[in-house]
């Protein structure tokens, strides 16, 4: 049903989608660049119409009620941005913990335009 209503909703902001044989698993899907607001909503009913269920990366400050709770429902995933290293150890410890794990992530770290990507989806 997601599926549908999430093709439907593309269909009617004139996208489309192509469905392909995505694999299952354990993986990262970098989205690139990361300039607008809408690049999450857009992604959500793109991987939602092609049936896939996804992860993302979000400040733990969204995590309060009942915020937080339509948060992890969607699929996300709680990182303190205060302490260094935190979103490395937190995605680090997401894919061992799970059998299937496909996290959505915006490799520049930011909306604003950067000459280079963090480097933290290559350690993950």
């Amino acid at each position: 049903m997601i599926q549908k209503i999430s093709a439907f909703l593309l269909k009617l902001a004139g996208w489309k989608t192509s469905n392909t044989d995505l694999p299952s698993g354990k993986y990262i899907i970098l989205g690139a660049p990361h300039t607008s607001n809408w690049d999450f909503p857009i992604a959500l009913l793109t991987l939602g119409a092609l049936g896939l269920r996804f992860s993302w990366a979000v400040k733990d400050s969204f995590f309060f009620f009942p915020l937080g709770s339509l948060c992890r429902l969607m699929g996300g995933v709680p990182v303190n941005r205060k302490i260094r290293n935190a979103f490395l150890q937190t995605m680090v410890s997401e894919f061992k913990e799970r059998e299937q794990f496909i996290i959505a992530i915006a490799p520049e770290g930011t909306r604003s335009f950067t000459d280079h990507w963090k480097c933290g989806f290559y350690q993950i």
